[in-house]
């Protein structure tokens, strides 16, 4: 694929008093900008006024459309922060400056041809929070009596306070902002000449570098903008891999009001069984991986997606990836509640790393709960035998492998196994439950925590068991056996449980 770009470096001038205006796109994520970014932004900005130096903000990168129906807008595929918290400064300016100044009004509005309408210089799209757009508006179209009633909210013996803008506003960061910028620039510009000096610095000698991509319809602008974006991103910007993988997505859907649904549905579903996008999409890699037979070593989450022939981006049509994403999503949840009952998941649970989980939800993914707990036993076996090391993994892609053609993984069952041949390291909580559960019937939501404390057990005769697994136990069990603190009682623990995990070894479960 050609790509066409212009790039060339601008005057802030430039940048917000030509007629387009800034469209920042549903898949974005939400504003995020806060206190800290402020405060920097603004002390950049005032130390290079006083230093008379020109100042550079950075690059952008825009998306352009030679569609009639969109050519005065242009997307923001990267910079919506520096874009919006600008536009924000531009207006705390105006609201102390209410002076025409035709370069500070037209970077906050473009007045239509037509009707002489203001028209707000950017416009956000982003679903993730539904009040963005509504509150962004209200705060670029503010008048300043209607300002100052939300500035005096905010103020304790006549001054800012921030535990009251935090009160007041902390849901709204964009008014949050807007009433930093204005009292910041209020209390330093006390002379208004000084602050006319200021603006016209501000845009003759503060330069952005917009980077545009030009095509005859905005899906293929946008394309060639996100591969700009990604190339950017992958030599260390901080930007996440949910949004490269959202974007990837929305170019792909036909509906894009729809996506932004299903797209929020996915993150909330995933947070709340305690992942992020991310930790699903990293499921979901394994999967694709175990299909294609992939067994060497993992790669870079983001180049797998975007950069490999394999990838569900490059394969699969967009309903069917969205199919499989709450495919994983039902799976961990089925997961979570059958973990309450079954006594192989609540061990895996308690292993030190995700590579098993992997391979479990591989085997749901391509069986169901079918035969769930035989392979549990198998899995449990491995990874327990091996011990708490990320050395596990290579097993795991053959497991997975193996998964998905059908073929039965091994047993791990090793006769020859001793006592001696095993360390238990980080797995001892792992280890107590699985010699408890050789002896005793499932407990819902099973519990491991210490029986004794450090400090409970100083005693020289005692405090060598303090690291065992004679002193663990189930939760609801605790409070009757702290009862029986005592040498002989530890003594009874360590061994039996020393002597029974070695059964697990030997294939009796």
């Amino acid at each position: 694929m050609s790509i066409s770009l212009n790039a060339e470096q601008k005057t802030l001038k430039e940048v917000f008093t030509r007629h387009e205006k800034y469209v920042i796109p549903l898949y974005q994520r939400p504003y995020s900008w806060g206190y800290d970014e402020c405060l920097q932004l603004y002390s950049d900005l005032i130390d290079s006024f006083e230093a008379d130096e020109g100042y550079f903000l950075g690059n952008i990168i825009l998306a352009r459309s030679l569609d009639t129906k969109t050519k005065d807008e242009l997307e923001v595929i990267d910079g919506q922060q520096r874009l919006t918290t600008l536009i924000l400064f531009f207006k705390a300016i105006k609201l102390i400056y209410p002076k025409t100044y035709k370069s500070l009004d037209r970077s906050i509005w473009i007045e239509d041809e037509e009707s002489d309408e203001k028209i707000p210089r950017i416009v956000t799209k982003i679903f993730e929070i539904i009040e963005e757009k509504k509150n962004l508006e209200l705060v670029i179209n503010i008048e300043k009596n209607d300002f100052l009633k939300k500035y005096y909210l905010c103020l304790k013996d006549n001054k800012l306070d921030l535990k009251l803008l935090n009160k007041n506003f902390k849901n709204n960061r964009f008014l949050y902002n807007l009433i930093l910028f204005n009292d910041w620039i209020k209390y330093y510009f006390e002379d208004i000449e000084k602050l006319r000096d200021f603006i016209k610095y501000l845009f003759d000698n503060v330069y952005m570098l917009p980077i545009e991509l030009v095509e005859e319809n905005k899906d293929k602008a946008r394309d060639k903008a996100l591969v700009i974006f990604e190339r950017i991103n992958n030599r260390g910007l901080n930007l996440s891999d949910a949004d490269i993988f959202k974007a990837n997505l929305y170019s792909k859907a036909d509906d894009k009001e729809k996506f932004a649904k299903y797209w929020s549905d996915i993150k909330n579903q995933a947070g709340e069984l305690g992942y992020k996008i991310d930790d699903i999409f990293r499921f979901y890699s394994h999967i694709i991986r175990g299909i294609n037979g992939i067994i060497t070593s993992e790669i870079n989450l983001r180049d797998f997606f975007t950069l490999k022939s394999y990838s569900p981006f490059k394969q699969k049509l967009y309903n069917n990836i969205l199919d499989d994403l709450f495919k994983i999503l039902e799976i961990l949840k089925s997961i979570k509640e059958k973990t309450e009952n079954n006594k192989w998941l609540q061990i895996l649970n308690l292993y030190t790393n995700q590579f098993p989980k992997f391979a479990l939800v591989c085997y749901v993914y391509k069986n169901g709960f079918s035969n769930i707990d035989e392979f549990l036993i198998k899995l449990i076996r491995y990874v327990y035998k091996i011990g708490s090391t990320t050395y596990v993994k290579f097993e795991i892609y053959k497991i997975i492998d193996k998964i998905f053609k059908g073929i039965e993984i091994d047993s791990y069952i090793d006769k020859n196994y001793s006592k001696d041949d095993f360390y238990m390291g980080k797995l001892k909580k792992g280890f107590f439950l699985l010699g408890f559960y050789l002896n005793n019937n499932v407990i819902e939501n099973a519990q491991v925590e210490r029986l004794f404390a450090y400090k409970e057990l100083e005693s020289k005769d005692l405090d060598i068991y303090y690291d065992t697994i004679a002193n663990f136990t189930i939760k609801n069990e605790k409070k009757e056996l702290r009862k029986k603190l005592c040498k002989n009682f530890l003594e009874e623990r360590k061994n039996h449980y020393e002597n029974t995990v070695i059964f697990f070894m030997k294939g009796e479960i």
